[in-house]
């Protein structure tokens, strides 16, 4: 009796491990259909279509940048508006307006950013308050391609101060007397601000020119962290470093 009981739950238990035929029967084809055939054609003509583009008008992509990298040094009296144009030149495609987050710079800062055609610019940023102005020439290493000098287009009480202090930089500092120097006179979208003949003249730099004190390539720009004006040329300017005005 136990081995008719034994072989009957064997044989119920072969029946439920048995796989299963499905319900519905799938029909595949190893062949193609038209509308496949017909894509495949096209995808192939246009393969050699974009080799022979290549093979005669050149790659369809754009080569890759070879970037210059250059290392400027940004200087300049307190509440100038370093942080401001450079924050600007990190994105010149930005809004108008000031960022209103910017606090001054209190030590020192560094910044990249980009500038056309092929320019990527390390921006040293040093604060300008009186305890600070002391430390700015240790900043200026033999790989400062460049100085760029903001004044407060608005404020044209400090433009004497400011000269000054570029005159005492420049006595103690001879590394930057043949380095490209960009004055940019910022707040150029507030009325009534400093044109770059006045600030060149406020400034002295025909004077330092004169004493030898800066015998490198030299320009005064307007410029504007609101709007961006004057900004990105300067920079190409500064990069580039071939004319003296």
């Amino acid at each position: 009796m136990r081995n008719i009981i034994n072989g009957r739950l064997l044989s119920a238990a072969t029946v439920y491990l048995r796989p299963q035929t499905p319900m519905v029967e799938i029909k595949t084809s190893s062949s193609p259909t038209r509308y496949q055939t017909a894509l495949l054609y096209l995808a192939g003509v246009r393969i050699l279509v974009h080799r022979l583009w290549v093979r005669v008008f050149g790659s369809a992509e754009p080569p890759p940048i070879a970037w210059r990298e250059v290392r400027l040094l940004c200087l300049g009296l307190d509440g100038a508006g370093k942080s401001s144009l450079i924050k600007r030149a990190g994105d010149m495609s930005a809004a108008k307006g000031i960022d209103s987050s910017i606090t001054p710079t209190n030590g020192f800062g560094v910044h990249t950013c980009t500038v056309k055609p092929d320019w990527k610019c390390e921006l040293w940023e040093v604060g300008g308050a009186a305890a600070v102005r002391q430390f700015w020439m240790r900043y200026a290493t033999p790989d400062t391609h460049g100085l760029l000098w903001v004044v407060d287009g608005t404020d044209s009480k400090r433009l004497g101060e400011s000269a000054q202090c570029l005159k005492e930089l420049l006595t103690e500092c001879k590394l930057l007397r043949s380095r490209p120097l960009l004055v940019l006179v910022s707040k150029a979208d507030i009325g009534g601000g400093l044109s770059e003949e006045a600030a060149a003249e406020g400034m002295a730099l025909t004077a330092l020119a004169a004493r030898g004190l800066h015998i490198g390539p030299r320009k005064v720009r307007v410029a504007s962290a609101f709007d961006g004006r004057g900004v990105a040329e300067g920079l190409r300017w500064l990069c580039d470093g071939e004319e003296v005005v």
